[in-house]
């Protein structure tokens, strides 16, 4: 039970490079540990975002290399249901999850969709942003120093809110359904870029300057296999989209 990607032999690196021993970290009370998603801190140290479950129940844990060990560096207190790593500036941490349990509506069941800062800890307060379709596993999100978005897939809608304050957001009409996978990051304070793949959208996107959306040709209307758009910085200055 174990913060463990690999088993067994690893795959040859390039020359001069090799894994290191595989270091096996538990936390009392658990009989595992699921690795969300991992980043770095600001000094380059990788930092871990996992769910522990088992044992004593399921809680969330960020976890942070110490030398040469893993280490926990906050408790959640909470158990969380699919978590996407959440683009912020450099040494700002958020989870973006669905709560595990749901209520029953006229409409069906549903879950809360829930925003915290987490950077580096302890976890600050919890944003609720209201009651999602409880299969959802389709929400991104993304943070300047400013404002915050998420985007989510709820059921056949396709749903973008933004805020600049806690517990306060503001939803914007969008067109489109999303069940490839999302994409959103900050280009600056109060600009979001966003994409979006489904079966019969292929790979579109978007802009969302200040509470004006516009959105952009298609880049692949006939790609019906498109799924997970993704974003990341280039270190030259712009995003990469995959």
């Amino acid at each position: 039970t174990a913060l463990t990607w690999f088993r067994g032999l690893a795959h040859a690196l390039p020359a001069g490079r090799a894994w290191t021993p595989l270091e096996v970290f538990k936390v009392p009370g658990h009989t595992r540990l699921i690795p969300l998603w991992m980043d770095t801190d600001t000094t380059g140290n990788p930092v871990v975002f996992t769910e522990g479950v088992g044992g004593i129940g399921q809680n969330t844990f960020g976890c942070q290399w110490a030398d040469s060990s893993w280490a926990v560096n906050w408790v959640g207190g909470f158990a969380s249901s699919v978590s996407w790593p959440v683009l912020a500036p450099r040494g700002t941490h958020y989870l973006l999850w669905k709560s595990i349990t749901g209520e029953e509506t006229p409409t069906g069941l549903k879950a809360y969709l829930v925003l915290t800062q987490v950077d580096p800890g302890p976890v600050g307060a919890h944003d609720t942003l209201g009651l999602i379709w409880a299969s959802a596993v389709n929400y991104v999100a993304a943070a300047s120093e400013r404002r915050r978005w998420v985007m989510v897939q709820d059921f056949t809608n396709l749903r973008l809110l933004y805020s600049d304050t806690l517990r306060s957001w503001r939803e914007v009409e969008i067109a489109g359904q999303g069940e490839g996978g999302l994409g959103i990051v900050a280009l600056d304070d109060t600009t979001a870029l966003l994409a979006w793949a489904g079966l019969n959208e292929g790979v579109r996107w978007g802009v969302l300057r200040g509470a004006s959306w516009t959105e952009g040709l298609p880049l692949d209307v006939g790609d019906r296999l498109a799924s997970r758009p993704r974003f990341r910085p280039r270190p030259s200055g712009g995003h990469w989209l995959a």
